[in-house]
């Protein structure tokens, strides 16, 4: 900087007056570049912070590079539809098992606008049912999440219609329902909302084979968690259950159908869900005073948990 003022003096260039004034001003100059020049370092160096952060959260930074990617699909001319929806149909269920709620929910908004406009309506009523059913709900909206279930109903009322033994309606329809019961339960007796549940019963059992098990298994773990949610409003989430009371029969039997799911789960040699139903018993059992089967049921769920945890690495 010295070297700069020496330099227009020799050009007679007036820089600063040659007063006190002068050198207070020179002085102010000087630490003004200097703290612009720090300023420049500081934040060099949080970028890189911030980077390094993300590093340590692999998870954080797929779903945000996949949503990433799939905006700049959208918004490519012409849009590439057909890529947006091979994108979403291999990652939604991902997305879900990450807990990333909010980048399913906003990739299954493009999706929903590419399946639109390709006329794909299996794939319109599989996201109003999942990435903007189901997953709204776990992120805290399940009004929207009720109306967009809603609507793929009456999409697959109308397939239906024309198509009474369409498979594929016929799967998604079950899964609609179970979805409504689980977020609607919330707001419904034990009676009403087990009713909910038979309801989709009644609609899975015009599937077959393997796929009729699974949503039949679905359904007794989603019985299993609304009996559990009762029991909890009513002693406690650790209260125990009067053994000779009306109770004691209702955790039996949401214990019976935990089990059940979990089994039809292992079969299917579907752990992620079999590890849920298995909580499930768990849970239940916390209120059972015969504590043995519930430290049978908690080692044994530590395992899976452990043997999941290793397969999704």
């Amino acid at each position: 900087m010295w070297g700069l003022v020496e330099m227009l003096d020799r050009f007679e260039l007036t820089t600063f007056s040659k007063s006190i004034n002068g050198l207070f001003a020179f002085s102010l100059v000087g630490l003004i570049i200097f703290q612009s020049f720090e300023l420049f370092l500081l934040s060099r160096s949080r970028l890189q912070l911030v980077q390094q952060k993300s590093a340590q959260h692999p998870a954080a930074v797929f779903a945000a590079s996949l949503i990433s990617y799939a905006r700049s699909l959208s918004e490519s001319e012409p849009p590439k539809d057909q890529a947006i929806l091979e994108l979403r149909s291999w990652s939604s269920r991902l997305l879900h098992l990450m807990g990333a709620t909010t980048e399913r929910t906003e990739l299954g908004q493009i999706a929903l606008a590419a399946a639109a406009a390709l006329q794909e309506r299996d794939t319109q009523i599989d996201i109003l049912i999942d990435d903007l059913g189901w997953s709204l709900f776990e992120h805290g909206d399940p009004d929207t999440a009720i109306s967009n279930i809603g609507e793929a109903l009456r999409m697959i009322e109308n397939r239906l219609v024309s198509s009474p033994g369409d498979v594929v309606a016929l799967g998604a329809k079950v899964k609609a329902l179970r979805h409504l019961a689980n977020i609607e339960s919330r707001n419904k007796d034990l009676p009403s909302a087990r009713a909910d549940i038979g309801t989709a019963r009644a609609a899975a059992s015009n599937l077959s084979g393997a796929e009729r098990d699974l949503h039949l298994a679905q359904l007794d773990h989603s019985e299993a968690e609304i009996i559990l949610t009762a029991i909890n409003k009513s002693v406690g989430p650790t209260g125990q259950v009067d053994p000779s009371g009306t109770q004691s029969a209702l955790l039996n039997e949401a214990s019976r159908l935990a089990e059940c799911a979990e089994t039809v789960f292992h079969g299917l040699s579907d752990h992620e869900r079999e590890v849920k139903a298995l909580k499930t018993k768990v849970d239940l059992l916390v209120h059972d005073t015969r504590k043995e089967k519930f430290r049978e049921a908690d080692a044994r769920l530590r395992r899976l948990q452990r043997e999941v945890a290793r397969e999704l690495r």
